[in-house]
């Protein structure tokens, strides 16, 4: 189940990354979305059959909806004789865990945020098994009952065969890039929590002309799109910093990029796919000392920066700017690292034992 339609995400590429890569021998996969989109139309081409129901905040106008949610989805459970139930957002994990309760299904809660919300305990009680996607998670539910039992952290994953290394001026001539420009890169949505107005704020503060920031996703609204827009038409940056909409073959813009960097705050990310996303292309990645963050760079593979901090980010770009060196071993360094903790084969492997774990027990 995911409750977002639209392949810009992080959580829905997860998802997608994870029903292509599955044992169809042993596991057919279906999905529930919430509207046809990018998702679903890729889902159906990856012969995943799809199905769409209205996925709406857990708030009382919509609480009949709800109700019909919750019956809707035990009609499908019984229909395709559905074993588990894997949602990945706490507002329909908690409706599919009230759902198996009227089935005979397991629900599989994929959480992939480490802030706490108000309903987990409630929906964590109803989850036969929980993964998170960094140890920073488990930590959202600390003191609950069966924690040990239910709970295991299993990393996204990537196709490292997708997202590789290629040439930098190869790949730049080829997405129109100058080939000079020393290229620093956000991808993902735009809104507050990610940062993005402390790195633009951080550009302002970088002494270099030859240089280039791409921040490419999707707005969550066209008001914070505008605001972005007016800080950077008000430091004179149009020059320098490009907002670009979410591009399908956003592994070209990591490959191509000189850095990737990710200032989110605390709790707007679970582990920051995008960072283990452009160390499998061979770039060096900057993100702030956040839960979930820190689990995905090492020392060895990108630099932390304190979060809300517009000097940090500045002094750690110009940092990887003037070093070459030390940007070249992060660059090799976190390749290793995606191979060897990040790749979407281990990834679906650990992910097919948990669902034979609950497959064996009787509900």
């Amino acid at each position: 189940m995911s409750h977002f339609g639209d392949l810009s995400m992080g959580g829905q590429k997860s998802m997608f990354a994870l029903i292509r890569n599955l044992d169809k021998s042993r596991f057919e996969p279906l999905a529930i979305v919430p509207y046809e989109g990018e998702l679903s139309k890729n889902l159906a081409s990856a012969g995943c059959t799809v199905f769409t129901m209205p996925l709406l905040p857990l708030k009382p106008k919509f609480y009949f909806q709800q109700i019909s949610n919750i019956a809707s989805l035990s009609r499908i459970i019984r229909t395709h004789c559905i074993s588990i139930v894997h949602p990945d957002h706490e507002r329909d994990a908690l409706i599919a865990g009230l759902a198996c309760k009227f089935t005979n299904a397991k629900m599989l809660w994929h959480v992939r945020l480490t802030r706490k919300v108000g309903t987990d305990k409630i929906t964590f009680s109803l989850a036969d098994k929980v993964i998170g996607i960094a140890e920073d998670v488990r930590n959202r539910f600390e003191g609950m009952a069966s924690l040990d039992r239910k709970y295991i952290t299993i990393y996204n994953g990537v196709d490292c065969d997708e997202f590789k290394p290629i040439d930098k001026t190869t790949i730049k001539a080829k997405l129109g890039l100058e080939p000079n420009k020393f290229i620093i890169t956000f991808a993902g949505q735009f809104k507050r929590g990610k940062g993005l107005m402390d790195l633009i704020a951080a550009a302002t503060l970088i002494d270099n002309d030859n240089h280039q920031f791409l921040l490419i996703g999707k707005p969550e609204s066209e008001n914070f799109l505008a605001e972005m827009k007016e800080a950077i038409s008000a430091a004179n940056l149009e020059s320098s910093v490009k907002i670009m909409e979410f591009q399908s073959d956003i592994q070209n813009w990591f490959a191509a990029s000189d850095i990737v960097v990710l200032p989110s705050h605390e709790g707007t990310e679970g582990m920051g796919r995008v960072l283990f996303e452009a160390m499998a292309c061979g770039t060096a990645v900057i993100g702030t000392n956040i839960s979930g963050v820190r689990q995905a760079i090492s020392q060895e593979t990108g630099l932390l920066v304190a979060e809300k901090s517009p000097q940090s980010l500045a002094e750690a770009i110009t940092k990887l700017m003037a070093d070459n060196d030390l940007r070249h071993s992060l660059e090799h360094n976190g390749r290793q690292r995606a191979l060897e903790f990040f790749d979407i084969k281990n990834h679906a492997i650990n992910v097919e034992k948990i669902y034979e774990q609950l497959i064996s027990v009787k509900k």
